[in-house]
């Protein structure tokens, strides 16, 4: 283009310049297309780069992985190289355990072969004392075979009633210097036996053997105990009552009370009945212990004499079924009610059974007492009671002589008279109020009344109760009260129930005084179990000492105050209650 520099152009000049600036064009065209070219290029280029570097990162981050995971089975391997040397010392104590036991197989099996002889000679003995066994089982059935015809034909020679013999009716009428009372016995004739022989009272005998430590041991064992080691119950009640099947022998037979005449006095202050199993036993005792020293010995209503005296066998057999001994349970109660011991079919016709034949012994031991009152009651006292249970005698056409008669045989017939004379008297009732003949309500010795129930339950006495008291004597110094029983029912009964005298609000001097006993300063009562005796005093300005002389002796309650062992201990001597006469 060299026109262009300043040159006069010419038309070929000119023409050529196009020709060259058409090449030129040409030529800036190829290289404007070859940079386009390139440029597309570089952009492909600049693509492939960038998918490298992706392809190249990946590749990194795949080689990072498996880096990683190079690393995780390393650690694995490492740890399975522990496991393989955990494993391999848990082989080698195997094989050590292995060598152990099998040198112990070895010498077990030497063991069972052994043990297998052992078991062979075993059989072998068994065998022989399964035999020897049932030989003696057999010899032992005879000998109770034996025993029982034994004692069948025994019955036949002893006396006809729960005595060793006819008794000789004895009157003390001397001086009391001591004065006993015994709280509630509640049927458990240890209790009474020990305290009589403790202090001196009386000694006793039974089935011929004089009452020892030893004789006590044999003839009370504990029941629980039998049980403990399976054998039978001891068997209880007196042995041949009519009323009990004769196919039931017991060992409480040839009772004899050898009663000690002196200054002492006893008093049982009523439950001599019920939640134990030797109620007729306890009966019987007091019955000959009244009857042998007259004037000496006395026993006063409870309220479980007077659930008998009015016939409420449905209260009576509910409260005897509360005091039972439960199968399966460690708890002392009592078990005389069971067929194993009544030979009756089921409780409830042991209850009904037990019931009657206690009913006819307390009725014979009231007519027992009636005797001791004839017979130790001053002179106008005794024509004031005489006065008040003739018109029951005439309706009931029993005469002193023939009371004398029956309580000195001392026969079975007695029991079966004590029913009639309880059955009549309910029927006696039903038109007048009527003295219940030698029941004893509540006593009185000088400054001391003596009740069953506490003394709260004296705020209802009645006028001829409290009339009974200060004009019903005996020779040595005893005032008595009489119960009354109108339409079958105690009358004015509260003394025989009441419980709480302290959560009154009334001055206990001041019922006292009501009742028409101001010269009372002490009060001895039972109903109330707990453990030994227990003395309080009123918060009167002019203080009523109260004794409570229930000491839970019967095994129920003796178990309850955490005396396990020892509920059915027949040594246990209860503490009882005793004052010398000044």
């Amino acid at each position: 283009m060299s026109f262009l520099r300043g040159g006069k152009a010419s038309l070929e000049k000119l023409v050529a310049a196009k020709g060259e600036l058409r090449v030129a064009e040409q030529k800036l065209m190829t290289l404007r297309s070859t940079i386009l070219g390139q440029k597309e290029e570089q952009g492909l280029r600049e693509q492939h780069i960038q998918s490298l570097k992706t392809s190249q990162q990946d590749h990194v981050d795949r080689a990072e992985e498996q880096v990683s995971l190079i690393n995780t089975y390393n650690v694995q391997i490492q740890e399975l190289n522990e496991q393989i040397q955990t494993l391999i010392g848990i082989i080698q104590e195997a094989e050590v355990g292995e060598q152990h036991h099998h040198s112990e197989s070895i010498r077990i099996s030497g063991e069972i072969e052994t043990e297998i002889k052992a078991q062979q000679h075993l059989e072998g003995v068994i065998d022989s004392q399964r035999l020897t066994f049932t030989q003696q089982r057999e010899e032992l059935s005879a000998v109770k075979s034996a025993l029982e015809k034994a004692s069948k034909a025994d019955r036949k020679k002893r006396h006809g009633g729960p005595s060793n013999s006819k008794l000789t009716l004895g009157v003390n009428d001397q001086r009391i210097h001591t004065l006993h009372a015994l709280g509630d016995v509640h049927g458990w004739a240890p209790g009474l036996i020990n305290y009589m022989r403790a202090h001196g009272l009386a000694s006793l005998s039974v089935g011929g053997k004089k009452l020892s430590d030893k004789e006590m041991l044999s003839l009370f064992p504990d029941p629980m105990d039998r049980i403990a080691d399976q054998r039978d119950l001891p068997r209880v009640g007196i042995d041949n009552h009519p009323a009990r099947s004769q196919d039931i022998h017991t060992a409480f037979h040839r009772i004899v009370v050898e009663e000690q005449q002196n200054g002492t006095a006893l008093i049982c202050l009523g439950d001599l009945v019920d939640r134990g199993d030797h109620n007729e036993l306890v009966l019987e005792i007091m019955r000959q212990s009244i009857l042998l020293n007259m004037g000496m010995r006395w026993m006063l209503l409870g309220k479980h004499e007077q659930m008998l005296i009015e016939d409420d066998f449905k209260r009576w057999a509910k409260n005897e079924f509360n005091y039972m001994a439960e199968a399966n349970k460690e708890h002392a109660g009592s078990f005389l009610h069971q067929p194993a011991l009544t030979g009756c079919s089921t409780v409830d016709d042991g209850l009904n059974m037990n019931f009657n034949i206690i009913q006819g012994a307390l009725g014979a031991t009231l007519l027992a007492q009636h005797l001791a009152l004839i017979a130790s009651l001053e002179s106008s006292s005794k024509a004031t009671y005489c006065g008040l249970v003739k018109p029951v005698f005439d309706e009931l056409k029993m005469t002193h002589a023939s009371l004398e008669k029956a309580m000195s045989e001392s026969m079975w017939s007695m029991h079966e008279i004590g029913h009639q004379f309880l059955k009549g008297l309910r029927k006696l009732s039903e038109e007048d109020a009527i003295v219940v003949p030698g029941a004893i309500g509540l006593a009185a010795f000088q400054e001391q009344l003596f009740v069953h129930a506490e003394p709260n339950g004296l705020k209802d006495l009645g006028k001829t109760l409290a009339d009974d008291l200060a004009g019903i004597k005996t020779t040595n110094g005893l005032s008595f009260a009489f119960p009354r029983l109108y339409r079958g029912r105690i009358m004015e009964a509260t003394y025989l129930w009441a419980r709480g005298w302290k959560d009154g609000t009334s001055s206990l001097r001041e019922v006292i005084e009501k009742s028409a006993m101001p010269s009372i300063s002490t009060i001895v009562h039972g109903h109330q179990a707990g453990p030994g005796i227990r003395t309080e005093q009123s918060e009167d300005s002019d203080p009523v000492k109260v004794i409570a002389v229930d000491e839970g002796m019967t095994p129920y309650y003796f178990y309850n105050y955490g005396h396990f062992a020892e509920a059915y201990n027949p040594l246990r001597i209860p503490e009882g209650y005793s004052t010398v006469v000044e």
